[in-house]
C-alpha cells in the first residue's frame, strides 16, 4: 500500500495468498500486501542535475542534466515497444540485465519525462524488502519512487495515476507484468483479474499475519514463466485444467475471508499447494514444509514462481503458528511472523 511519508513515499511488498500461475493465464489471485516496504525520499533541486542514492547498494549515481536521465528513460521505452512488436525482449535484458541500480535510475527518469520536468531532483531510496524473491521489490520501488518524485516537482498525482506509470516502469524489469503487483504495492491486499481489481473484504479482521518463509534460492521469475509456457504449449489442456481449479480456489478464499471461515482459508491454501506440485514449480523442501504445517493443523503454500524463494504459512492460533515457524526454522530455513497490510 503506498504511503505519504515526510519528504518522500512508501510502498509495501506483497505475496501471493492464492492464484499464482493462473493469473498469467486468465485466473484471478489473490495478492496480500505485507509490512516490509520500500521508501523513496525526494528532493527538488535549483539545479539541472539528477542524483541518486541507492543505501541498499552504497551507490549514488549522477546526471548532469535531467534531459539526459529523461533521454535515457526515452530510450528503454523504445526497447521496450521493440521487443514488444517483435515478441523478442533480448536488447531490453542487456540494458537493465536484472541491475536494481539501472532499474531505480529508468524508474526516476520514466517519471520525471512524464512529468516533462526541467529541474532535477535529489533522491534516496531504500527498501526493506528482499530482492529477485516474488516479494513485488521491483513494484513496491517503481510505485514509491513515481509517488515521491511526482510530490517533490509539485505536481502530486493521484493513485491511479502512480499505479498506471509504475505498471510503465516494471515492463523494464518484467517485460510483459500483470499489473498485479504494482497495484497491490499503490493500493494494498487486492484480488486481481486480468488488470482490474479489488478489494478483499474483511482482510483487516479475519486474516491479519501470516509466517513468511525462506526456503532458499530460486530461478528467477522470467525464467520460471518462459519454462511454464513451454510446457503449456505441450499440454494446454492439462494446465487449462490446474488453472480453472486454482481460479475456483480464489474465489473460494475471498468468500471464505469475508465470513472469518479459518477452516476453508487452511483447506483452501493446502489445495492450492497440491496444485502447484503438481504442475512441477514447488521443491521437496517446500513439500515437507507443507506437509509439516498440515500436520500441526495449519497450511502452507509457496508464494510467487516457486522452485524455491518465499512459502508462506497460516494458522488461526497463533501459538500453532508459531510453530510451524520453529519447524521451519529446524528444517534450515529462515522464518517470522508478518502483517497484512
Amino acid at each position: 500500500m503506498l504511503n505519504k511519508v515526510k519528504d518522500g513515499s512508501e510502498a509495501h511488498g506483497k505475496v501471493h495468498l492464492s492464484g499464482e500461475w493462473g493469473v498469467i493465464f486468465g485466473q484471478p489471485a489473490i495478492l496480500l500486501g505485507i509490512d516490509k516496504k520500500a521508501r523513496a525520499r525526494v528532493y527538488p533541486t535549483a539545479d539541472k542535475d539528477v542524483v541518486i542514492h541507492a543505501t541498499d547498494f552504497g551507490i549514488t549515481t549522477q546526471f548532469e542534466d535531467v534531459a539526459q536521465l529523461r533521454k535515457l528513460a526515452v530510450s528503454i521505452d523504445d526497447l521496450w515497444q521493440i521487443g514488444h512488436n517483435s515478441n523478442d525482449f533480448s536488447e531490453l535484458a542487456k540494458k537493465i540485465n536484472g541491475d536494481k541500480v539501472a532499474f531505480l535510475n529508468y524508474a526516476v527518469g520514466k517519471t520525471l519525462e512524464q512529468l516533462d520536468a526541467e529541474t532535477g531532483v535529489y533522491c534516496i531510496f531504500d527498501s526493506a524488502i528482499p530482492v529477485k524473491n516474488g516479494l513485488g521489490s521491483s513494484a513496491a520501488l517503481a510505485v514509491s519512487v513515481v509517488s515521491a518524485v511526482s510530490t517533490a516537482m509539485g505536481q502530486d498525482l493521484p493513485a491511479n495515476e502512480v499505479n498506471q506509470i509504475a505498471h510503465e516502469v516494471e515492463r523494464a524489469s518484467h517485460f510483459t507484468p500483470s499489473g498485479g503487483d504494482n497495484a497491490c504495492a499503490t493500493f494494498g491486499s487486492l484480488y486481481f483479474k486480468e488488470k482490474c481489481f479489488k478489494k478483499v473484504p474483511n482482510l483487516e479482521t479475519n486474516l491479519q499475519e501470516l509466517a513468511l518463509i525462506y526456503t532458499g534460492p530460486r530461478p528467477s521469475t522470467r525464467e520460471m514463466v518462459r519454462k511454464m509456457r513451454k510446457e503449456y504449449d505441450l499440454s494446454p489442456s492439462k494446465f487449462d485444467k490446474t488453472f480453472q481449479e486454482i481460479g475456483d480456489i480464489v474465489e473460494s478464499e475471498m468468500e471464505a475471508i469475508a465470513r472469518g471461515d479459518s477452516q476453508q482459508i487452511l483447506k483452501d491454501i493446502n489445495r492450492n499447494q497440491e496444485l502447484l506440485q503438481e504442475i512441477d514449480v514447488s521443491t521437496p523442501l517446500i513439500d515437507k514444509l507443507h506437509l509439516g504445517a498440515k500436520q500441526l493443523g495449519g497450511a502452507l503454500k509457496l508464494s510467487g514462481a516457486g522452485g524455491g524463494g518465499y512459502a508462506i504459512a497460516y494458522h488461526p492460533n497463533k501459538d500453532k503458528q508459531q510453530e510451524i515457524v520453529n519447524l521451519a526454522e529446524r528444517l534450515g530455513c529462515s522464518a517470522e511472523i508478518i502483517q497484512i497490510k
